[in-house]
């Protein structure tokens, strides 16, 4: 499990370290290494990389936090991992960077699922476009197999879906 934010990763750590099989992480993934601020926000579910560009209203950010970034294929071959069976995505906006980290693993097909959390409509400024995300993974053979956990536009009250989890499955035929 990698979580940037050093509370909730304190909680995940606590509830998994009786499991062997459970490594907890406590940085992010993005498209290069480097250093980040994680904007804290009131609910942790929409914490997310200071990106430059305002996702939420600012009064929404309680902290920010410096964290360590790190691509996917640097931080597979640090825990000699060769293969993900199942990743999910849910970076608030930085999945396709999580994605770019992982050029390496998409294109040798060492990942079999993956799920990330997409923007469905353009007035979505929080979550990366449906469209980006199926054509990143569409050039690495990743079709489409499902959508999941739909979420109506809440926010402006309209009657259209504001984000979708989406499962790309590797075409490997």
């Amino acid at each position: 499990a990698i979580e940037p934010n050093a509370a909730v990763h304190e909680q995940l750590r606590d509830a998994y370290e009786a499991n062997p099989r459970v490594d907890c992480a406590n940085l992010a993934l993005g498209a290069a290494a480097g250093q980040g601020t994680l904007n804290v926000t009131r609910t942790s579910t929409t914490s997310h990389l200071e990106r430059g560009a305002q996702s939420v209203a600012p009064e929404e950010i309680v902290a920010q936090q410096p964290v360590a970034v790190q691509t996917l294929d640097a931080f597979c071959r640090d825990k000699a991992i060769e293969s993900i069976d199942y990743l999910k995505i849910d970076a608030e906006g930085s999945d396709l960077d999580v994605l770019r980290g992982a050029e390496g693993l998409l294109s040798s097909g060492a990942i079999y699922l993956i799920e990330c959390e997409c923007g469905m409509h353009p007035g979505n400024k929080v979550h990366v476009p449906f469209e980006a995300v199926k054509a990143h993974l569409e050039a690495h053979s990743y079709r489409v197999f499902g959508i999941y956990e739909q979420s109506s536009e809440w926010l402006e009250r309209k009657p259209f879906l504001r984000r979708v989890n989406a499962l790309f499955l590797l075409d490997s035929a």
